[in-house]
């Protein structure tokens, strides 16, 4: 090969070369991405996120759905969670509910068969309570098989919206109990009144919840006060005229802060004593057919004083 024909030979290389470089990037950009395998997480997740153009849109993780008795302010068809922490769980009941509960329809004529319900421990682990939990709740609704006649035919006469059942679970106590939740009805332009839990300031600081029920032969006496990190709950209701007597709220914080400040039960007082005390401060007769008195203390602790004559 002589040097001319080396020259052009050379040339058309390096033009050959040059032409290369011009589409190496050409192909780069029409070339496919391989599609991401389905199992890859996506970028810059957790195991809850999905990114999508930028944005996160959050997932709920598994595992977790309460089961209906736990959780705070959980609503279903057979009963509504209002508090719940590490010491107790209060839940409220309303008219359908209690029916969803037992199944069964709640009237005058069927009170006593929703309350045999209320004391089977199958009704309550059908709820997702635990064994102990449904245990403490059907002892309670057999202990306190009065106070939930009468609740239940209040909630049939429209006297009380819902039932209330307090569950205290911590490693020194548990205790179940009923109460009645006294929110007011609707009034007559059908505006729902709210609950009697307030947010009030109060002076009343050795006790966070008294309960007291007296049973006379003409009526009960009923006090009632919780405070709930500064909500408070009070009320008062009188059943032993034939005019009823039911103040709530701020009224009937007003009245209690005359009497429990100064109401000397302490964690050692004797029950006679105390129930004494309670008497006399409540100006209540001791001609009482069953006496109950509850009471928890700021540091945790609790006592309740029974008695029947």
């Amino acid at each position: 090969m002589n040097k001319t024909t080396t020259k052009v030979v050379a040339g058309i290389a390096v033009v050959a070369m040059a032409g290369a470089l011009i589409l190496i990037p050409s192909l780069n950009k029409s070339k496919p991405r391989p599609l991401e395998s389905a199992d890859a997480a996506p970028s810059e997740t957790n195991s809850n996120t999905i990114g999508i153009a930028n944005e996160k849109v959050t997932t709920p993780a598994k595992g977790t759905n309460h089961p209906s008795a736990s959780g705070e302010n959980n609503i279903d068809s057979t009963m509504t969670i209002i508090y719940k922490d590490s010491y107790k769980t209060v839940v409220l009941f309303n008219q359908d509910q209690i029916e969803a509960l037992t199944g069964q329809v709640l009237d005058a004529a069927s009170i006593k068969v929703v309350q045999d319900m209320l004391q089977q421990e199958d009704t309550w682990t059908a709820q997702n309570f635990s064994t102990s939990e449904a245990n403490l709740i059907a002892n309670a609704a057999s202990q306190e098989s009065n106070k939930l006649q009468s609740i239940l035919t209040k909630i049939t006469q429209n006297k009380v919206a819902d039932l209330k059942l307090v569950i205290v679970h911590n490693e020194h106590h548990s205790s179940a109990n009923f109460g009645a939740d006294h929110r007011e009805q609707a009034n007559q332009n059908g505006t729902d009144l709210g609950t009697n839990t307030e947010e009030l300031t109060t002076s009343i600081t050795n006790f966070l919840e008294f309960e007291l029920e007296v049973d006379y032969a003409q009526g009960q006496y009923e006090v009632d006060y919780k405070n709930y990190h500064g909500m408070i709950q009070a009320e008062i209701e009188d059943e032993r005229s034939k005019t009823n007597t039911n103040i709530q709220g701020a009224t009937a914080l007003k009245q209690l802060e005359k009497v429990l400040p100064k109401l000397e039960i302490e964690k050692d007082t004797p029950k006679q004593d105390a129930i004494s005390r309670t008497l006399t401060a409540f100006q209540l007769a001791d001609n009482y057919k069953e006496f109950e008195l509850k009471i928890h203390f700021p540091d945790g602790d609790q006592l309740t004083f029974k008695s029947n004559k």
